[in-house]
């Protein structure tokens, strides 16, 4: 659905209550929920099919990863950090922590990092698209962390109470406001987008190093 349609769509049901006395509520983008009582929300967790972590266990079994989405936008393409800059990010993450596996999700038509492949990679990216977010979810479960820019996939870590690193320019909404399940996060923020890959790699390691200390008490 297009803004334009979901917006004829709202003004659609407007028409049916009196706005000085009914209250809308922002509902979660990429969450599902249940409305318990008047204007409270119950956000559930999401959690992924068998299949899905039959799979995934059989692309990544017993190792440690990082699940990487590369926001590659056409529209508000200004909000895409470079790809140049998440290779950069991903050969450091590589080089320096060799336990680590590095999984790549998101959508072919908005994603960068398509090709991005070698002996310690999993590019999900191509998985058909009907398996495609129920795979995503099932590495978000068992993933040490994300590392994602403001995009369906920043909800589907956080739903999935994935620690999330999240790259990006609202760090009310990302961070608190929408971090319904309080997963762990630590939010890298940037007006335009051009901050310097080194800086979010130390910032990578500073989260890796904590989530561990929390893990090991």
């Amino acid at each position: 659905m297009s803004p334009s349609e979901y917006g004829r769509l709202l003004n659609y049901f407007r028409q049916f209550y009196d706005p000085s006395t009914t209250k809308e509520i922002r509902t979660p983008r990429g969450c599902t929920f249940l409305l318990t009582s008047f204007y409270q929300q119950k956000i559930n967790k999401l959690i992924s099919s068998d299949n899905a972590i039959q799979k995934r266990d059989s692309l990544v079994g017993e190792r440690p990863y990082v699940v990487i989405s590369a926001r590659g936008r056409s529209r508000a393409s200004f909000r895409n950090w470079p790809e140049e800059y998440w290779e950069a990010l991903c050969y450091s993450i590589l080089t320096n922590y060799p336990d680590l596996l590095l999984v790549i999700v998101g959508a072919p038509n908005g994603s960068f990092l398509k090709r991005f492949g070698g002996d310690r990679v999993v590019n999900a990216i191509f998985t058909p698209k009907e398996e495609s977010i129920d795979l995503s979810i099932a590495f978000f479960e068992k993933a040490v962390c994300s590392i994602t820019s403001q995009s369906g996939s920043t909800h589907l870590s956080l739903q999935s109470l994935c620690p999330s690193l999240i790259l990006g320019h609202e760090r009310q909404r990302h961070a608190v406001d929408e971090n319904y399940l309080k997963a762990p996060v630590m939010f890298v923020e940037t007006k335009n987008y051009d901050v310097n890959p080194k800086f979010v790699f130390d910032s990578f390691s500073q989260f890796y190093e904590e989530i561990k200390k929390r893990r090991v008490s």
